[in-house]
């Protein structure tokens, strides 16, 4: 029996394994498109910038398992040619996604990562909104001015709070952990096959190097996998594993682009 493997897929099966999830996630996006309502451009409120969902395509839309994660990217209205994923970052909390018969919409609330705060300067940024699960975004931006009180009031609340990771760590962690959560995904969509493996293995060890075949995961992953409980496996914890990938995957490629 060969041992786990350290680096299961080729740059070439990931390459096509991301443009599969490319596809599948614009395939789900038809038909959506995000705007700001006068609400939100006339007079803004930083902790909530309210964003519609809206259907312009010829038929309902229905959710299949996504949800409205929606978030507020900001570039300084000096360099309007900045990157569109300027002060991008993951922030927790999302709507449940809602069918959409085509002219109808949802009003979801759209944040800006709380860690971003103190790089920001007072000034005037272009406000854009993303649904980070989703292929969706705002067509165009709205203009919002930031005063030195604001970013004050949005400082960590403690003096001694830690300062986030290097950019360079936060990514390798999140590699990391997107890593971990396809294996576990992998795991709950066999779980079947996982278990009659581990019942087939004389010893723990054994039953690693099966999961680790089976999964095509190193042994990290397949340790995570023996160990966890069934509960990981129920169809609901499933979907949350998806939608936290999903949220990963997004984080990566704007911090890559």
């Amino acid at each position: 029996m060969s041992t786990p493997r350290d680096d299961p897929m080729t740059e070439a099966e990931r390459a096509e394994r991301e443009r599969a999830l490319l596809a599948e996630r614009a395939e789900r996006s038809r038909g959506l498109e995000l705007r700001w309502p006068e609400v939100t451009t006339s007079a803004p409120d930083v902790d909530a910038l309210a964003v519609d969902v809206v259907n312009v395509g010829e038929r309902r839309w229905d959710p299949t398992g996504s949800a409205f994660h929606a978030v507020a990217l900001l570039r300084p209205e000096s360099d309007p040619d900045a990157s569109k994923g300027f002060f991008f970052g993951f922030v927790a909390g999302s709507s449940p996604a809602v069918a959409l018969d085509p002219g109808e919409y949802a009003r979801v609330t759209a944040r800006i990562d709380a860690n971003h705060w103190r790089d920001l300067s007072p000034g005037r940024y272009l406000v854009d909104a993303a649904l980070a699960v989703l292929d969706v975004r705002t067509a165009s931006p709205f203009a919002i001015e930031l005063s030195a009180e604001q970013i004050a009031a949005h400082q960590p609340r403690f003096r001694h709070a830690p300062p986030p990771p290097p950019a360079g760590e936060r990514t390798a962690a999140a590699r990391e952990r997107a890593t971990m959560l396809r294996t576990m995904i992998a795991a709950a969509e066999r779980s079947h096959e996982v278990l009659d493996l581990v019942r087939q293995q004389p010893t723990e060890q054994e039953a690693l190097v099966a999961i680790a075949d089976l999964l095509e995961c190193d042994e990290t992953g397949a340790r995570a996998v023996h160990s966890t409980s069934l509960l990981r496996f129920s169809p609901s914890s499933l979907a949350r594993m998806r939608l936290e990938l999903e949220e990963l995957e997004q984080r990566l490629r704007s911090a890559e682009g």
